[in-house]
């Protein structure tokens, strides 16, 4: 998608989003940014390790193609040197991922109630038995049923996958809709994210969570430090913009807050926003508008003037 800023310009800012939102091209719309959509494969059978290479990818394609040649039947190109890198929950994370493992790296990132924060922490490793503490407050799982020891074997490789229930309450996504809940309860996830089996048990019975980081460091094997941000945060780290819910049950606002205070500890720019009584996805909630007085729209306006500052 296109919006020029005027007749002149030829070139413009790249806003890229790791997987489509209803709302995220509302500031490229208002700043007059190039605005494309990333998908990236999903976690099983691929692991966090191949999502680096999906990011990657991703800055190749507009430097080698988007930057070269005018997009679609226009005049206009993207500028290389202009990039910012979005995303919401999952997205959040290949945002952290793009800002650690791209060179160059993005002028901005944003990070919209995002994970990989803090992936050493409780929520992931312990397990949840009541379901109040499920992702959404969902009922638990019955681990004893046999479909939920096989629900692990797919083959297929995804980049997307519908999300939601139909009629008769049963999942759009199929079975892979039900992993992340799944996992969490488990308190498997680690190993899936890492490809590592058996990691998220090591980690829970050191309680890694109350280590140091430099212990943390030492007790996280070397060969997955490239997929848990918070191990590999440092000064040239590209600003960031957080957005998060202070009631989000899927994704703790904690994630956000401690990527904010890692952050200002190596004096990198950060902004961080909490959104008061929000859940997981609360900007995409039934009503809301991208217009003045939608009081989500204006929470966001900020960020638009953010992103185009620091693409300027």
């Amino acid at each position: 998608m296109v919006w020029p800023l005027d007749k002149g310009q030829v070139t413009f800012p790249l806003y890229i989003w790791t997987v489509i939102h209803p709302r995220a091209d509302f500031t490229t719309k208002l700043n007059g940014h190039f605005f494309i959509s990333a998908n990236y494969r999903l976690l099983i059978p691929t692991t966090a390790h191949d999502m680096i290479d999906d990011i990657r990818d991703v800055f190749k394609y507009v430097s080698e193609h988007l930057a070269l040649d005018p997009v679609g039947n226009t005049k206009f190109s993207v500028d290389p040197f202009k990039l910012a890198v979005g995303g919401e929950s999952f997205g959040g994370y290949m945002a952290r991922l793009a800002g650690i493992h791209v060179d160059p790296k993005p002028k901005a990132l944003v990070s919209m109630y995002g994970m990989g924060g803090d992936l050493l922490s409780r929520f992931y490793l312990d397990g949840i038995v009541t379901s109040e503490k499920m992702p959404f407050g969902s009922p638990l799982f019955d681990l004893s049923n046999p479909r939920f020891q096989t629900i692990y074997e797919l083959s297929k490789v995804e980049t997307s996958t519908k999300a939601g229930f139909d009629e008769n309450h049963r999942p759009l996504g199929g079975d892979r809709q039900g992993l992340y809940p799944l996992t969490i309860q488990r308190g498997k996830y680690l190993d899936y994210l890492t490809g590592i089996k058996g990691l998220s048990q090591t980690l829970e019975e050191e309680k890694i969570w109350s280590a140091t980081e430099a212990s943390q460091l030492q007790q996280v094997p070397k060969v997955a430090h490239n997929v848990i941000p918070q191990l590999l945060l440092s000064s040239d780290f590209p600003p960031i913009y957080l957005i998060h819910g202070t009631a989000d049950s899927v994704v703790s606002i904690d994630e956000s807050e401690a990527t904010d205070k890692q952050l200002r500890i190596l004096g990198v720019e950060t902004h961080f926003v909490a959104y008061e009584g929000g859940e997981h996805g609360f900007d995409n909630a039934a009503g809301t508008k991208a217009q003045q007085g939608d009081p989500i729209y204006e929470k966001l306006k900020p960020l638009k003037e953010w992103l185009r500052a620091k693409l300027e």
